[in-house]
């Protein structure tokens, strides 16, 4: 077996984890057994020889759609796991198949019911478009209902808690990239994307590649603007990132690198699971508790969809309390 292969299928049968958490296992278990020699048993059956036309289309039509990379493994992932469990041809596959292969998930591997729900959607979406595409001659995962997850309200952090992370930047890079996560509200893939010409410190504007391969634009603030400038002054290289890695000779930072460095100021700070995508939400809260339109919000953070931006402003209990005592009187 291919190493790919085994960390794929290694990964995908990790229970409960967010997608961030099992891209930087899978990252780091491609390094480990990138020197060895990973073989697959000649007496188990290969996926890729029970349904290779119709998986290998379906992953190349999502990437002419414009997948991210980071996507399209996750549904290999998924998709190569459930293959792998039910081993039957693809046209044979029932819906009680898929329905025992979820049951088997959240019985043996321990994963909640959101995550459950997602490989779900995964699966259904690969069956609808077989179907569609006339892989298969009828879809059973049609009559795969939602699986109902409690939706636990996204916690944003205080502005104490920001002011603490800010006081634990012992250098400016941390520094510069704490302040350009909060003024920007990029994911953490969006700020290692960012190349120095894709920030204007006069206009203040910055030029994100996001999610669907979009550019939109958003802003950094005076703290950002010092902080970056700060920063700047200490570099000594010549890269084109905007933030690079310490030791020479200087490379593009990692997801994993922008994370390690916020997750090191929340525990000089002592706050509990400090990760960039939670400054992510904190500038969403603030930027809606402090008057911002929710759909200049959508913008700035580059969802298609509003719906996934009220979700900020459902968890703005503060501002409901504030503006209830205001105007009822």
């Amino acid at each position: 077996m291919q190493e790919n292969e085994f960390v794929n299928g290694f990964v995908a049968r990790i229970g409960d984890m967010s997608e961030e958490e099992l891209a930087r296992i899978k990252e780091e278990l491609s390094i480990f057994v990138s020197g060895w020699d990973v073989k697959k048993r000649s007496t188990e059956l290969a996926i890729y020889e029970e349904s290779p036309v119709a998986y290998k289309a379906y992953l190349v039509t999502k990437k002419i759609e414009g997948r991210s990379p980071k996507t399209l493994d996750l549904y290999k992932l998924v998709l190569e796991d459930m293959l792998r469990t039910i081993r039957k041809d693809l046209a044979a596959i029932t819906t009680n198949d898929l329905r025992f292969y979820l049951y088997s998930l959240k019985d043996q591997r321990k994963i909640s019911d959101r995550t459950l729900d997602h490989r779900r959607l995964i699966i259904s979406g690969f069956f609808t478009w077989c179907y569609d595409e006339k892989y298969i001659p009828s879809n059973p995962a049609v009559s795969l209902s939602p699986i109902k997850y409690e939706i636990k309200p996204r916690k944003p952090l205080s502005d104490i808690q920001m002011e603490r992370l800010r006081d634990a930047c012992k250098t400016a890079r941390e520094k510069a990239i704490l302040e350009v996560l909060y003024a920007t509200g990029c994911r953490c893939s969006e700020l290692v994307g960012l190349k120095r010409d894709d920030v204007d410190l006069k206009t203040r504007e910055v030029k994100l590649y996001g999610k669907g391969r979009k550019h939109r634009k958003s802003y950094i603030n005076a703290r950002a603007e010092i902080a970056l400038k700060n920063y700047f002054a200490e570099r000594d290289d010549f890269q084109e990132w905007l933030f690079v890695s310490e030791r020479k000779p200087h490379r593009q930072m990692t997801n994993s690198g922008i994370e390690k460095i916020i997750h090191i100021l929340g525990d000089r700070a002592d706050i509990k699971d400090a990760y960039p995508h939670r400054i992510r939400h904190t500038f969403a809260t603030d930027a809606l508790n402090r008057g911002m339109p929710v759909t200049d919000l959508q913008v700035l953070l580059g969802h298609e969809n509003i719906d996934t931006t009220t979700i900020y402003a459902k968890a703005s209990q503060l501002n409901i309390s504030t503006n209830h005592q205001k105007y009822v009187v």
